[in-house]
């Protein structure tokens, strides 16, 4: 699916250009899918998906200029190509917006119970009022996909693991890892022992070249997340272009197994719908 043999300054006026014709359209979208108003939340959450790429992809941007910060840029490059990949799955999804609330609910949930096992009083109040709300499961195939990243990946066409195991290496360098450890290690010069330690990320060769390719990719699929919404399509031509500049593809899709998962729940929901229910004697 992608190679970055380009340029550094190539990918960087790439991203600024993208970056460029985000934030200077005004804000003005025309949301439309395949000819007909698309459904609000699905709207919402690509629109949400992809505007937080293109933040933090702005911010990435900036430490990606100076060997001595690409490494701090990795956590917002993870962060703008999770983004993106989702932006993508949810746009293509019937019922990816659902399950991406439900998860939602989901971890809240999760997390409010940890707060109410916690000795702290307000912290644990906290929690008991969130535990206390009902939660509404919205109807979807999807809840496995929205809750791990891996799965939603897996729905996706071209890339599928491909995408996954990029998003592996942006995870290695953006946790709390040995392999963060070692970045503030300086070996000899053979490499056998430690010659000193290093308050400052020691520069890695090529870890910016790497770091702006993926920040392009991402910001190539979070802005086509929204164009497919967008009836205008006032992007489609730049990004199409850039992809095709970067050796990526500028849209994924879903894979057939994943159209038969939706296909079938919303078939079966369908029919639930209709089946008349018995009246209580």
């Amino acid at each position: 699916m992608t190679e970055w043999q380009i340029d550094d300054a190539t990918l960087i006026e790439h991203c600024e250009a993208m970056l460029a014709t985000w934030y200077d359209d005004g804000g003005q979208l025309a949301f439309q899918y395949r000819g007909k108003p698309p459904r609000e939340g699905k709207m919402l959450t690509v629109f949400g998906l992809a505007a937080h790429a293109h933040y933090v992809g702005r911010a990435a941007l900036g430490l990606l200029s100076d060997p001595k910060t690409t490494l701090a840029a990795v956590p917002l490059v993870r962060l703008a190509y999770e983004d993106a990949i989702t932006a993508q799955w949810v746009a293509q999804s019937d019922d990816g917006a659902e399950a991406f609330y439900n998860e939602e609910a989901r971890s809240r949930e999760a997390a409010a119970k940890d707060l109410s096992a916690t000795s702290h009083v307000i912290l644990a109040s906290v929690g008991a009022e969130i535990l206390a709300k009902e939660r509404t499961r919205l109807g979807t195939s999807s809840d496995a996909q929205a809750r791990h990243f891996k799965q939603r990946c897996a729905d996706l066409t071209p890339g599928g693991p491909e995408l996954y195991a990029y998003y592996r290496i942006l995870c290695m360098a953006s946790h709390a890892t040995p392999h963060t450890v070692e970045r503030f290690i300086v070996p000899n010069e053979d490499r056998s022992a430690i010659a000193k330690l290093s308050k400052g990320a020691v520069p890695e060769p090529d870890e910016g070249s790497w770091l702006l390719y993926f920040l392009a990719l991402s910001l190539v699929l979070a802005g086509r997340a929204v164009d497919y919404q967008d009836a205008t399509k006032s992007r489609r031509s730049q990004l199409r272009d850039i992809a095709s500049t970067i050796g990526a593809t500028s849209e994924l899709h879903l894979t057939p197994l994943a159209q038969k998962r939706i296909a079938d729940e919303a078939r079966i929901r369908r029919r639930a719908e209709r089946k008349p229910r018995r009246r209580k004697r």
